[in-house]
């Protein structure tokens, strides 16, 4: 579900209920590392991806906004980028990872388009609502590069007033096994170091 639209208490977005990165509450009691003070959920696995329309938006008035987009000005739009200026001060998912906003933003569009931002009378900055990002424990099994190997929109996909991102992380799994043939009915494990999975 998407964080709450407009303005929040600190107009960032930070205020979201589904912020993982914030302590999990004390109920309902789970028991044991659930329970643990300042524990978030993200803290339970080697990998986690956290992707959706997270409602941060870039901060500027329309018109200027516009003028950034057709002068090709990503490089300002993604300075003003709520997230990202978030994400820098330390409120907001520390330690987690996010490939280059290198297209256009995905949010608002006139449905049906894939570059034509919206022209209701409401007027929404064009922004880029909708991330993937991944965060690794860190002395886990798991290991994940800071960039992705694509990070983009899907501009063929015109269902809905935002543009799908698609994500591809590297993940590496040490001492990960797999299954090989054996005779016909059971699998031998395999060691794998090293082994590359596509998320």
């Amino acid at each position: 579900a998407p964080a709450p639209a407009g303005p929040c208490e600190d107009d960032t977005g930070n205020d979201s209920p589904r912020d993982v990165t914030r302590p999990t509450p004390a109920g309902p009691k789970f028991g044991g590392v659930f329970h643990k003070k300042a524990w978030n959920a993200a803290d339970g696995f080697d990998l986690c991806l956290f992707l959706g329309d997270l409602n941060y938006r870039v901060e500027g008035n329309r018109k200027a906004v516009d003028m950034l987009l057709q002068r090709g000005m990503l490089d300002v739009m993604r300075a003003n980028d709520q997230l990202r200026i978030e994400r820098t001060a330390g409120r907001t998912f520390p330690g987690w990872c996010e490939g280059t906003l290198s297209f256009p933003p995905t949010y608002k569009l006139n449905r049906g388009t894939k570059d034509t931002y919206d022209t209701s009378k409401k007027q929404r900055v064009p922004s880029w609502t909708d991330r993937v990002m991944w965060r690794t424990a860190g002395k886990g099994a798991v290991t994940c590069p800071a960039q992705a190997d694509v990070y983009t929109s899907a501009k063929g996909i015109l269902t809905s007033d935002h543009l799908p991102v698609v994500a591809r992380i590297e993940a590496r799994v040490e001492g990960a096994r797999d299954a090989v043939p054996g005779d016909g009915v059971h699998t031998r494990p395999r060691l794998r170091t090293g082994m590359c999975i596509p998320i």
